[in-house]
């Protein structure tokens, strides 16, 4: 079992639940090896409140992101939806219909961009 200089072994004990781990390196040249015993139900007692308040800075992160996403894609989109009420009045047969803000020309957005593309089209309808 103790064929090299360093390693480790688990064994299973009714007084310790999840069992025993030792490690062992034999000290320099000398004969001597150490030994160093663990139980693993002590050490996973120590890390289990760490692992709740992961796996609750965690589930805080995921919400956080999503509230993040849902209004940065909420402001991203919005002209996307300005310029499908427009184009749905156009549908209907109102050639008056416009924006309720009018795009930026410099916007290099192509969203921005759909609505002068649209406005420009209306106004060349009116003409």
């Amino acid at each position: 079992m103790l064929d090299n200089a360093s390693g480790a072994f688990e064994y299973s004990d009714e007084n310790h639940e999840g069992g025993v781990r030792v490690s062992y390196r034999q000290a320099g040249n000398s004969p001597w090896t150490v030994f160093a015993v663990s139980y693993k139900d002590e050490y996973t007692r120590q890390v289990e409140p760490l692992l709740w308040l992961l796996m609750a800075m965690a589930c805080i992160a995921v919400v956080v992101m999503v509230v993040l996403l849902s209004v940065f894609l909420r402001r991203a989109l919005a002209p996307l939806k300005e310029v499908g009420r427009v184009l749905t009045l156009v549908g209907q047969g109102d050639l008056t219909a416009g924006f309720k803000r009018a795009p930026d020309a410099q916007s290099e957005n192509e969203l921005v961009r759909l609505q002068l593309r649209v406005s420009a089209m209306l106004v060349a309808f009116l003409m």
